[in-house]
């Protein structure tokens, strides 16, 4: 059975700050205290780190302008990376992005939230362990209020237990830690929710849209792992946005040769296709207003996943 969560096992720090308070204009010119969000979740692939990479990166998220990025894999220890550096995938990016973008969970080793420090003030943050994968797995989460119209929201980010991990017979799947996982990520949201409060769950859940996961998660299926039905109402971004239609495309890169050579046989010669894995999820009233899977020349080779962003009207 999954572990409850409490709200003493939270790990909450309350941190408010002044914040300048730049005006952002709204793109609804007929409402004055209307503004968006845009969110960004990545994994940047922490393995075959180099600066060249670090760079691009950096790149496809000044490109962007996210007010909040989810980051995956982002290392805190330094190991020398394909070109020889000693550094860290974290040192790197934080090098490289402007001083606009404020890094949290410094201790943490995945995931790691950044903020863009102009349009969002900090109010609270917190770490929950979820339930074991080979090593401890953990959302983060921070409160912000948008500085132009005090609008509350909470990012959750997460880098769940991957479904291909082996488990000895008689013990839990990986599978099945993933759905344990997502069950106490809904618990520790509907823990958190209160009246006006926007929630967005954001990064690599290691869940295609089949799954368990993501069928109890948007659609209400009881987890085959415990019986339990998500109590909140959640959508999938990419599908609630205006103009997306069909299937959501994937998010991982099957062409990462100039990343990881295997000699002459690229990952789709090997039979490693590409998923949909990443996800940038909201509660249902939530207005989405556009979100994307970024796969072009920009990101293609960049990591072996592809950015995720959702433009949310507040």
């Amino acid at each position: 059975m999954a572990s409850k969560l409490t709200l003493p096992c939270l790990l909450i720090i309350v941190a408010v700050g002044a914040c300048d308070s730049t005006d952002r204009t709204s793109q609804d010119t007929g409402s004055a205290d209307r503004s968006t969000i845009k969110f960004l979740t990545y994994n940047v692939h922490q393995d075959d780190w180099s600066q060249a990479r670090a760079q691009r990166i950096a790149a496809i998220i000044d490109a962007q302008m996210p007010d909040i990025v989810a980051f995956q894999e982002v290392g805190i220890e330094e190991t020398e990376g394909t070109d020889g550096r000693i550094s860290s995938v974290r040192s790197d990016l934080e090098a490289q992005l402007s001083d606009d973008f404020q890094f949290y969970f410094p201790e943490s080793l995945d995931p790691i939230i950044v903020r863009r420090e102009s349009t969002l003030r900090m109010v609270a943050e917190g770490s929950v362990e979820l339930f074991a994968c080979r090593f401890p797995r953990v959302v983060n989460w921070l409160k912000f209020e948008e500085t132009r119209t005090g609008k509350a929201l909470v990012i959750y980010n997460t880098h769940l237990c991957p479904w291909v991990m082996p488990y000895p017979e008689g013990e839990l799947s990986a599978e099945e830690r993933n759905q344990l996982e997502a069950n106490e990520l809904v618990e520790l949201m509907a823990a958190q929710r209160e009246p006006g409060l926007l929630q967005f769950l954001a990064g690599d859940l290691n869940a295609v849209p089949e799954s368990n996961t993501i069928q109890y998660l948007l659609h209400g299926v009881p987890l085959p792992v415990n019986d339990n039905v998500s109590p909140l109402p959640l959508v999938d971004t990419w599908a609630a946005a205006p103009g997306n239609v069909g299937v959501k495309p994937v998010t991982t890169d099957p062409d990462l040769d100039a990343l990881m050579p295997r000699g002459d046989m690229t990952y789709r010669d090997a039979g490693i296709v590409p998923f949909t894995l990443d996800w940038i999820i909201a509660v249902e009233q939530a207005e989405i207003e556009a979100a994307e899977v970024l796969d072009n020349e920009m990101t293609d080779g960049a990591s072996d996943h592809f950015p995720v962003t959702a433009t949310v009207r507040l």
